[in-house]
């Protein structure tokens, strides 16, 4: 089964590239490391993926931006330039927008 998983997850990745479509890393909130994890990204990155978005799952205020400098950290790590934010369903590349606030 893991070997379909991993066909399915790459099959993903590859209608989000061809679709112009943003993978989102989800900084999953306290206690809790960045999803999808490095191995997904540099799959993501290696089939030529570049759209990146963060996201959180705050259900309070205070995790809004919770552990996005992990989420950068990572992102770096694995090669990616930096992020896009969406304005009313408008990409804009964003580099690392939210470092500033790290």
């Amino acid at each position: 089964y893991i070997d379909e998983a991993n066909e399915r997850g790459i099959s993903v990745l590859k209608l989000l590239i061809e679709r112009n479509i943003a993978l989102e890393v989800n900084s999953q909130g306290p206690h809790k490391e960045p999803m999808p994890g490095n191995w997904v990204l540099d799959i993501y990155k290696g089939l030529g993926g570049k759209l990146i978005t963060l996201g959180s799952d705050a259900h309070l205020p205070d995790y809004l931006f919770f552990n996005f400098d992990k989420c950068i950290s990572l992102l770096k790590k694995c090669g990616f330039d930096g992020i896009y934010y969406f304005v009313h369903h408008n990409k804009s590349a964003g580099g690392y927008i939210y470092e500033n606030k790290m």
